[in-house]
């Protein structure tokens, strides 16, 4: 009778592992003169077990905040770097309020604006500007335009009435010379886009 309580114990024992595929394979098991109890091998519920590895992912280009490519290409030679903060914003639209007042405030909702340009050709440059708004949230683009080779693309991230806006430009062209990233943020509306376009640091 002990021989039967035994088998059953190793019956029940191997009972929550029995959902394994048919491939499985079994092993003798000794409970005595009587009875021999086939089970799963432990060798191989281990290796069904063991977690799959998963398949290495192709890497994608990696794109890079605006920050980002500030501080990888900034301090590079040939490359150009203007930052204005609210500050200076305030001031120029001091100085055009009286010509233009509709820009002299859309120049005091304007936070800062940020170019970074590069005076050569530099494919891994132009691949780094061209994913950079990819890198944002909500971003839309707006329009494409394509003169002699080169490409300037626009963007915009709107932030409503309580929100930061976003406006962004991508210029390049391959075999150009001239590359160009400029993000300017602040509070300002879609229907201003046509005069932020105008706007880049000299």
């Amino acid at each position: 009778m002990k021989k039967w309580i035994i088998t059953l114990l190793l019956l029940l024992g191997w009972g929550f592992t029995m959902a394994q595929s048919d491939s499985t394979q079994l092993v003798k098991v000794e409970a005595g003169d009587e009875v021999d109890v086939w089970v799963p091998d432990a060798t191989t519920m281990q290796e069904k077990s063991a977690p799959k590895k998963e398949k290495t992912r192709k890497e994608s280009h990696k794109r890079y905040t605006f920050d980002e490519l500030v501080k990888k290409y900034g301090s590079r030679e040939g490359y150009r770097t203007v930052i204005f903060e609210r500050k200076m914003m305030q001031m120029m639209a001091e100085r055009v309020k009286d010509q233009d007042r509709e820009l002299a405030n859309l120049l005091k909702g304007i936070y800062a604006i940020k170019a970074l340009s590069s005076s050569q050709y530099d494919p891994e440059f132009e691949a780094d500007i061209k994913s950079w708004p990819e890198s944002l949230d909500y971003v839309s683009l707006i329009s494409q335009v394509e003169e002699n080779g080169q490409w300037t693309s626009y963007y915009i991230i709107d932030g409503g009435r309580w929100e930061l806006s976003a406006f962004m430009m991508v210029s390049h062209g391959k075999g150009q010379k001239e590359q160009t990233a400029l993000l300017i943020k602040g509070y300002f509306s879609v229907k201003d886009i046509s005069r932020l376009s105008a706007i880049q640091p000299k």
